[in-house]
Parts: C-alpha cells; sequence; structure tokens
C-alpha cells in the first residue's frame, strides 16, 4: 500500500512540473488596438471582429477577440498569454447578417480587407517579447478588396506561342520565314539539254 501511495505521489508531481513547465514558456502577454484608417476597429453587436497570432517556427496558434472600442487581448488557449518569439498577424471583421428564413443560416459581409485574414500575406508581424507589450494592428481599407477576386487568365500576346496544329505550342520565332524556305532548283531548258555533249 506504501508503494503504491508513493507511485501515486511520483505521478502528481511529474504531472505538476509539467504544467508549471508549459506555462512559464508562456511568458508573454500582448494587447493593443486595430486601427482601421487611423481609426479604432469598432466591432458592434452585429459584428464579429477576431485576430491571429501565428508563430513563424511552428506551435500553439494564439487568438483574440476584437471589442466595441477596437481593443484586444492575445490568448492561447484558455490563458491569456503567448510564448515570445516572432508571430505572423492576421484580423478578420465580419458583419452578421441574419437568415431570411430559420431554414437558412446566417451570412457575413466582409468589413476588412480580404488580405489581412491571411496571416502569410497581410504583412503583419509581431515580434513578443517577455513581459507584457502592447502591439496596435494598423489596417487600411485600400489594401484590397474585402472578398477574393480571382484575376482573369490573360491571353497570349504577340510574341508569344502559337499552335503548330499538332497540338504543341511553338514560339512565333520558330515558324519559318518564306524568304528563309529553299529555292525551288531551276529545270534546264530544251536548247541546253540539246546541247550537251553525247546527246
Amino acid at each position: 500500500m506504501t508503494h503504491l501511495l508513493k507511485l501515486r505521489m511520483f505521478l502528481v508531481l511529474v504531472l505538476a512540473t509539467a504544467v508549471s513547465g508549459g506555462c512559464s514558456k508562456m511568458s508573454a502577454t500582448v494587447t493593443g488596438t486595430v486601427k482601421l484608417d487611423g481609426q479604432p476597429l469598432r466591432i458592434g453587436k452585429s459584428e464579429r471582429g477576431t485576430g491571429l497570432f501565428r508563430p513563424v517556427k511552428g506551435g500553439a496558434t494564439a487568438t483574440a477577440l476584437i471589442d466595441e472600442n477596437g481593443n484586444y487581448t492575445i490568448s492561447t488557449g484558455g490563458t491569456a498569454a503567448l510564448v515570445p518569439g516572432d508571430y505572423l498577424v492576421s484580423v478578420r471583421a465580419t458583419e452578421i447578417i441574419p437568415a431570411s428564413d430559420d431554414s437558412r443560416p446566417p451570412t457575413g459581409r466582409p468589413i476588412t480587407p480580404y488580405i489581412y485574414g491571411n496571416p502569410l500575406e497581410s504583412g503583419l508581424l509581431c515580434i513578443v517579447k517577455r513581459g507584457h507589450q502592447r502591439y496596435d494592428i494598423e489596417l487600411r481599407s485600400d489594401a484590397g478588396p474585402a472578398v477574393f477576386e480571382p484575376q482573369p487568365e490573360e491571353l497570349p500576346t504577340s510574341g508569344g506561342e502559337v499552335s503548330d496544329g499538332h497540338g504543341d505550342a511553338t514560339s512565333e520565332s520558330d515558324v519559318p520565314l518564306i524568304e528563309d524556305a529553299p529555292l525551288i532548283e531551276e529545270v534546264p531548258s530544251i536548247e541546253e539539254v540539246d546541247s550537251e555533249p553525247g546527246t
């Protein structure tokens, strides 16, 4: 019985050490204000704004909700802290549009440009250090459209590739010009044939 009790105490101690070690790594806190065109991004009752901190070197992603004054506090899981390091930042704000009837889900209208919703394309980087720091996120409404707009496929222009009629594309510069084609060998006249020796 004593041996079993010691084993349980040992497991509890190991678990406590692991938990405290994980918490000690999250030694940084980040708060700030999200601004759109220099003004706080105020999130109303029918709107939702979120921020995301994605670690460059991998690891847990930290998130935040933006309040009615544009303020946010980053959290990892249920803890208002994160591990120091470099983070790619994304922000997305959406107006919630209720459904016209109960059979359809609600939809959303983007408020912030689409590019800010992707941490790989937003251009936002936060270098998080130990302790508390403030990081205000500056957004611009002219950074791009609110929704993704695929670009039309460009057609080949003059000097590009053309089809050779067999499904293979060749360059226009590879097509021989008429003046480059070999001339047809001239056929000798009747007089020249008769004048040849031995005829």
